[in-house]
């Protein structure tokens, strides 16, 4: 579970409060890796960029999903953009007749 803010911060106490909570629930360790920088859009760039498999969690604030201002690289869009293309697929596939 990767923590985007500072260690001894909210979001590190949540996420090591939440990895203590899953550690007794699934009976496996639960790792709290603490990686700051750019508003937490590091920690979030790793998370969006990691193995689909579940194993790789975010502890994040709305400010590190809502202000996302551009995509870090290439490979990495948004989430922003991700839903307006979503939004925009959506409405261009509805007919509507009067």
């Amino acid at each position: 579970m990767l923590a985007g803010f500072p260690a001894g911060g909210p979001s590190d106490i949540v996420a090591r409060l939440i990895g203590d909570k899953l550690t007794e629930a699934l009976g496996k360790p639960v790792v709290v890796e603490v990686l700051t920088g750019a508003g937490g859009t590091i920690a979030t760039d790793r998370v969006a960029k990691s193995a689909p498999d579940g194993y790789t969690l975010l502890t994040a604030t709305s400010g590190m999903i809502v202000g996302q201002p551009k995509p870090l690289s290439a490979g990495c869009r948004s989430i922003r953009s991700r839903i307006s293309s979503r939004l925009s697929r959506s409405a261009s596939s509805r007919t509507f007749s009067s």
